[in-house]
């Protein structure tokens, strides 16, 4: 399974976030292409989503697994609604 961390702390979220970063970075590199900027949105969308999961008590450890998860449904996310965006504007 690998490392996971508690992220309910300030410093398991630093240690977590310094462990995963390279790892999570790269894999939203590779779905967002040559957009390094929508690659690196992606990752802080990712960090920020599992900090105020853990926040709010939803989550309390967090591996690469779950972050490269969330990742691809933002990133998936992000398509739908370009999609939606497209076609309205097609419309109108």
């Amino acid at each position: 399974m690998g490392p996971v961390w508690d992220v309910r702390s300030e410093a398991g979220f630093m240690a977590c976030y310094r462990a995963t970063f390279a790892e999570v970075y790269r894999y939203a590199a590779m779905l967002c292409g040559a957009d390094r900027a929508a690659a690196e949105d992606l990752v802080q969308d990712v960090y920020v989503g599992a900090l105020q999961a853990a926040k709010r008590g939803s989550v309390r450890e967090v591996s690469v697994g779950y972050l490269t998860v969330a990742a691809r449904h933002r990133f998936l996310d992000r398509v739908r609604s370009a999609a939606r965006e497209e076609r309205r504007l097609r419309l109108v």
